[in-house]
C-alpha cells in the first residue's frame, strides 16, 4: 500500500485529534468525531462476550424443551455446542 507524504486536502479539512484506546470503550476520542455530535466522543466497543452469551441461552432453553431422543433435539446439541463457546 502507498502511503502518501502528505495528508489530502480534506484530511488537512478536518483537522487532528488524539485518540486513547481503551477497554469500556473501543476508542475515545479528543474531540468529537461529528462536530454536531458530541456523542462521537466514544467509539463503543464490540461486545462479543455478550452476543455469544445470549446466543447460548438461547440454544439451551430450546434444548431444555426439546423432547427426549428427537432428531430436534439432536439439532439442539449442536446448535449449543456450536455457539461459540
Amino acid at each position: 500500500m502507498d502511503i502518501p507524504e502528505r495528508p489530502t486536502r480534506r484530511q488537512r479539512e478536518r483537522g487532528c485529534f488524539g485518540v486513547d484506546l481503551g477497554v469500556k470503550h473501543l476508542a475515545a476520542l479528543s474531540k468529537p468525531h461529528h462536530s454536531d455530535d458530541p456523542s462521537s466522543l466514544f467509539i463503543a466497543n464490540p461486545r462479543h462476550l455478550r452476543r455469544v452469551q445470549k446466543k447460548l441461552v438461547k440454544a439451551q432453553r430450546a434444548l431444555r424443551h426439546a423432547q427426549k431422543g428427537s432428531a430436534g433435539r439432536e439439532k439442539a446439541i449442536r446448535r449449543r455446542s456450536s455457539s461459540g463457546w
